[in-house]
């Protein structure tokens, strides 16, 4: 008869590999979730951002004397500027129309590094 008795349960050693394999795959799974969590923020202030500069620039083209910046909802600055549009060929209705380039630009204020510009161009009598 042998005076070993069996063992039962795990040994120190295989709790501890158990312990960092779990440790790797939390960590992996932490950091994934991190990114993911960062490009759908940045993807929504995008999104954000487009819609109130195709909002303000439908405003601006139907009543072109609003201002040309300003804050919307004290996280949001805009800016508007217009260019004439140069080296066209030359047509008949020159001397009564003239083309002009709209842009927007929106940023956010805690971040004023990412912006969003929108451009269209008009048809402006002269």
């Amino acid at each position: 008869m042998s005076l070993r008795h069996k063992e039962k349960g795990f040994s120190l050693l295989e709790t501890l590999v158990a312990f960092a394999l779990a440790t790797m795959v939390l960590a992996i799974f932490y950091k994934t979730t991190g990114v993911t969590l960062t490009q759908s923020h940045k993807a929504l202030s995008e999104h954000q951002r487009l819609q109130l500069a195709e909002s303000i620039l439908d405003e601006y083209l139907i009543v072109p004397d609003t201002a040309l910046k300003g804050r919307f909802d004290g996280r949001w600055e805009w800016q508007i500027s217009t260019s004439i549009v140069e080296g066209l060929p030359q047509t008949k209705y020159d001397r009564l129309v003239r083309i002009e380039e709209v842009s927007i630009t929106v940023s956010e204020v805690s971040a004023p590094s990412q912006k969003t510009t929108l451009s269209t161009e008009r048809i402006v009598r002269k």
